[in-house]
């Protein structure tokens, strides 16, 4: 491993990152654009109403593209990593040890799982975040609707109602959240062991 491979690979995978990522960059700058000409046209300056369509935009993009992420990124592996020495981390007793090897592992997973279970992880985030996140964006909308109505312009005013009914929508869907959540790791975890046991 010399200073000119480090450079090389860092190079590539800088460029891969740039490759794969600036959909997500494009459709997060057009839906803030979007927001913003939204929010300078009717005066409703609520902050949450700009971050909350960028990330699901960026989510949606992310799961379209999953395949074609999962492609490149190992094809990117096997070409440039293949026959490098990798660091691996051993603990006996809670002290790390460094172990050298040489080759990448087989890997028994298929692209498809991969892309399964972060597909899955993907929509499990948007789904146990939304009613947090729709509840606090309708308040906040709200609050600013009437801010720009009565020309009160108070930050503690925004922020106050969100942070309450955020905490009361976290009290309702506790329960659900968690279970949900306990099913998502079940299901994880039982995909991992029939993985591992082949």
């Amino acid at each position: 491993m010399t200073i000119e491979w480090i450079s090389t690979v860092a190079k590539e995978a800088l460029a891969l990152i740039i490759h794969l990522a600036w959909p997500m960059l494009v459709a997060a700058v057009v839906v803030g654009v979007t927001i913003a000409i939204f929010q300078a046209a009717t005066q409703v300056q609520e902050q949450s109403l700009s971050f909350v369509p960028k990330i699901l935009a960026t989510f949606y993009v992310v799961y379209q593209r999953g395949p074609y992420l999962g492609q490149k990124i190992r094809a990117f592996l096997h070409a440039r990593l293949e026959d490098v020495p990798w660091i691996a981390c051993s603990y006996k007793n809670s002290v790390p040890h460094i172990v050298w090897a040489y080759t990448i592992p087989e890997v028994k997973v298929t692209e498809r799982e991969i892309l399964f279970i972060g597909g899955k992880a993907l929509y499990m985030i948007f789904l146990l975040s939304a009613p947090m996140l729709f509840i606090a964006l309708g308040v906040g909308l709200i609050v600013s609707v009437l801010q720009a109505v009565s020309s009160v312009q108070e930050q503690t005013l925004g922020f106050v109602p969100k942070l309450l009914v955020t905490f009361l929508s976290l009290m309702i869907f506790g329960p659900w959240i968690s279970s949900t959540m306990l099913v998502f790791t079940r299901e994880t975890w039982q995909q991992i062991a029939i993985i591992g046991s082949r």
